[in-house]
């Protein structure tokens, strides 16, 4: 009886597999077909959105089509040159949002469903409607990447005939951040940070990066094998990739700047060897060395040492929500290993709320969408190197509910406070009450 219905569910299953495919073409839906979004580049005028896509295998679905076309978008908003991607007198700043999406998703956004697309779409409209540039400030164009691939292999919603697809997309998640992505993510990096060294604070473009639920997985695996030379030509070593070429140099004394403002693993479905390696391999402490804020200005820091960008920062934020009860008891009883933020012992801050009486100070401070709302301190854990650039870190189900709530207003009050707010701009809340960012 347990054989048939085993046989039964992988025939279902089969017979329902999402298209293997790109989603985003550019063309036409078929006359009597669902009304389903196929553009490559959505413009919704105050914010963009573009889709890179990539096979099982990790390559890209569409050869180069999405990736150039998304690179040349950002480089038009930001006015760089649009073949070499150089300043020029006119380049303006922008904020970047390179995001791989989890499990049971992908690219696709058909009309009627709120899936993962709908929701990262949602939450550029609102960044985009806070940034209020003050009197006499260039605007700041925001512009989202979806890196898209089969996290969602069947068409079934039913959890109990899904599950079992973690395994599968697990292993196929390591491959999806394979060399494509890394290029197609190095070549995005460029287009969002192009100038960074020449422009003013506020002209100064912004990147980030997050991985959410496996698409964690895709970004941690890719991230370590980005060895673009142009990225890491000063600060680190090429060849060892993003984040370890950056500990290179960061364990022979010397201070990096970070390359994007933020890489977030969030709610990350994938074991904690890459984090403890990543941590083990990166310990500037003894060196003297540390990770610098992307806006780090000596002259401005030496007045200002408190600021936020004047602070010890990160290369990857690990976060996790308490209330995820996916990553907290699925992925360990599917995987045979705990993740990073779920390892009590590899903790390097606490997010806890706000007592006035955090100890050491807090890092920053930020509020949640709840009425009233709460204020939660982020503060280093004492026992941990200061200069640690890996920050581990779990929240409770006020700040992230669930393994999918990563968009809430609350958390993208968290992310800001991550990168010091947006600096020069004039940020009001998503639900129209100040944000409590307080710097220390």
């Amino acid at each position: 009886m347990q054989l048939q219905y085993a046989l039964a569910v992988s025939l279902l299953t089969l017979a329902s597999c999402t298209p293997r495919g790109p989603f985003r073409t550019n063309k036409l839906v078929p006359p009597g077909a669902p009304k389903e979004d196929t553009r490559i580049i959505e413009d919704h005028g105050d914010f963009q959105l573009g889709f890179v896509e990539f096979a099982d295998d990790g390559k890209r679905l569409s050869g180069r089509e999405q990736l150039d076309l998304v690179v040349k978008r950002i480089r038009t908003l930001r006015h760089l040159d649009l073949q070499t991607g150089a300043k020029q007198e006119s380049t303006i700043g922008g904020l970047t949002v390179i995001y791989a999406h989890g499990w049971k998703n992908n690219a696709r956004s058909i009309e009627g469903r709120r899936k993962d697309v709908e929701k990262f779409r949602d939450f550029l409209r609102g960044l985009a409607t806070e940034v209020n540039p003050g009197p006499g400030k260039s605007p700041l164009p925001v512009i989202g990447v979806y890196l898209g691939w089969r996290g969602r292999s069947v068409e079934i919603d039913a959890s109990l005939l899904n599950w079992w697809t973690l395994w599968p997309r697990y292993f196929a998640a390591g491959h999806v951040g394979g060399e494509p992505m890394h290029d197609s993510i190095a070549q995005l990096i460029q287009a969002g940070v192009a100038g960074r060294k020449q422009l003013t604070e506020e002209r100064r473009p912004r990147v980030i990066l997050i991985g959410h639920s496996l698409g964690a997985r895709v970004m941690e695996n890719a991230l370590e094998k980005v060895h673009n030379q142009e990225l890491l030509a000063v600060e680190g070593n090429p060849r060892r990739g993003l984040l370890l070429g950056q500990c290179t140099a960061l364990n022979d004394g010397k201070d990096v700047t970070s390359i994007v403002d933020l890489t977030l693993l969030v709610n990350e479905a994938t074991k904690s060897r890459q984090a403890r390696r990543a941590t083990r391999e990166c310990s500037p402490a003894a060196s003297g060395g540390m990770v610098r804020h992307p806006g780090f200005s000596k002259s401005f820091c030496d007045a200002n040492p408190t600021e936020r960008r004047c602070q010890p920062y990160p290369i990857f934020v690990h976060v996790a929500s308490s209330a995820d009860w996916a990553t907290r008891f699925l992925v360990p009883a599917a995987l045979l290993g705990r993740t990073a933020p779920h390892t009590r012992s590899l903790w390097t801050h606490r997010v806890t709320p706000d007592t006035g009486a955090v100890t050491p100070s807090p890092l920053f401070k930020f509020q949640t969408q709840q009425d009233p709302p709460r204020t939660y301190a982020v503060s280093r854990d004492p026992a941990m190197p200061e200069r640690n650039p890996i920050w581990i870190m779990r929240v409770d189900g006020n700040v992230v509910k669930d393994h999918g709530d990563i968009w809430n207003e609350s958390f993208q009050n968290m992310i800001l406070g991550f990168m010091g707010g947006l600096d020069v701009v004039q940020i009001r809340s998503f639900s129209g009450a100040s944000r409590v960012l307080t710097k220390h």
